[in-house]
């Protein structure tokens, strides 16, 4: 079965650790606003624009790079044994989650890329301290990093580098904290609740819970931060968004999960049970192009069918107002007839004549 996740670009990356790699949309989508964003500034702008997107890419690199090993009960053809890369590092579906459960060692390898982000960020900020340098801990913010004096660090110097890179590291670990999926964070929770024993109906909507909270919370903050002029803002809008929906693809998952469950402890389900599950399956089976698709062709087929209709109803009225003349006719004559009336009946005429042809 198809995983319901936000339909990528068809551009595969390759295999690494026993993942089919892909890249996401919004993979792309970054750098392209990003140079947006800094061309107003001239050269000096998209110069520093390209240097934020290598920054970025390296801490993305390095979750690639410290991605676990692929469970052994994952053969590579399964459609859950692909991992997608986007703006803030790993796209793990939510399926991914019961799988971890089965290994000891699942957590660790479920936190071990994002904790190589912290690692790195810290790392960074021990070496600018040094260096009496203050490295941007404000995730909303791109500016950084400062002098003692709150002067700005040459542009493009090591020391610059260094906060920059430290920067990315730091915003992909928070992000990767969020308890929600895709995020590790969300991971973890399942993780750990299953390893408590907690009843997984309860755990089911705990789970839903911190993530429509984390949603609502990050949309808020962001909302609050663009108002006060704060360029990161927007960007955690939409992550709240993303996570929101998620949250409700990750509800739709959890009853067919149920029902399988039921199905295979008692082999009894009831009917509210069954309608979850076929509206689970259904939204599973469609990805969001095939969802477009579906709406666009519907919107044809409507309209072919309303000129259809159309269609019929002025031939009704042809034919009517066509009796209605020839009564007309045999009383007072065809050229008593006003201009209109004549027009209509020499279309009328040619009407037939080509059905005739046709026929």
């Amino acid at each position: 079965m198809k995983s319901p996740d936000f339909e990528p670009l068809p551009l595969k990356i390759g295999h690494w650790r026993g993942w089919r790699w892909q890249a996401h949309m919004l993979l792309w989508l970054f750098p392209a606003v990003k140079l947006v964003m800094s061309a107003p500034d001239g050269a000096r702008g998209l110069a520093v624009g390209i240097a934020d997107i290598l920054c970025w890419l390296s801490a993305v690199g390095l979750q690639i790079l410290i991605c676990p090993q692929r469970p052994i009960l994952m053969t590579e053809e399964d459609e859950s044994a692909v991992m997608t890369v986007w703006p803030l590092g790993l796209w793990q579906d939510g399926l991914f989650s019961s799988t971890w459960r089965l290994f000891d060692q699942g957590l660790s390898r479920i936190l071990q890329a994002p904790l190589a982000n912290l690692v790195t960020a810290l790392s960074c900020g021990v070496i600018l301290g040094i260096a009496q340098v203050q490295m941007s801990w404000n995730p909303l913010t791109f500016a950084g990093p400062w002098l003692i004096d709150a002067e700005p660090v040459r542009t493009w110097s090591g020391i610059w580098w260094i906060g920059r890179i430290g920067h990315a590291h730091w915003i992909l670990a928070l992000a990767a904290a969020l308890p929600a999926m895709p995020m590790a964070g969300g991971q973890a929770v399942a993780i750990v609740l299953d390893k408590i024993q907690w009843p997984e109906t309860d755990a089911r909507r705990i789970r839903r819970y911190l993530a429509v909270g984390t949603a609502i919370g990050l949309i808020a903050i962001g909302a609050g931060s663009a108002l006060i002029a704060y360029p990161g803002g927007y960007c955690m809008m939409i992550i709240g968004m993303i996570v929101g929906m998620e949250a409700r693809r990750q509800a739709r998952r959890d009853a067919a999960v149920a029902f399988v469950e039921a199905f295979l402890t008692s082999g009894l389900i009831d009917d509210d049970e069954l309608e979850e599950f076929e509206e689970a399956i259904s939204w599973q089976e469609k990805s969001t192009l095939e969802v477009i698709r579906h709406w666009v062709d519907k919107k044809r087929y409507d309209r072919i069918e309303n000129r259809k209709s159309r269609a019929i109803n002025q031939q009704k009225s042809d034919l009517e107002r066509l009796d209605q003349l020839l009564i007309k006719i045999q009383e007072v004559g065809l050229r008593k007839l006003r201009w209109r009336d004549q027009w209509f009946l020499k279309r009328m005429s040619k009407e037939f004549r080509s059905r005739r042809k046709t026929n």
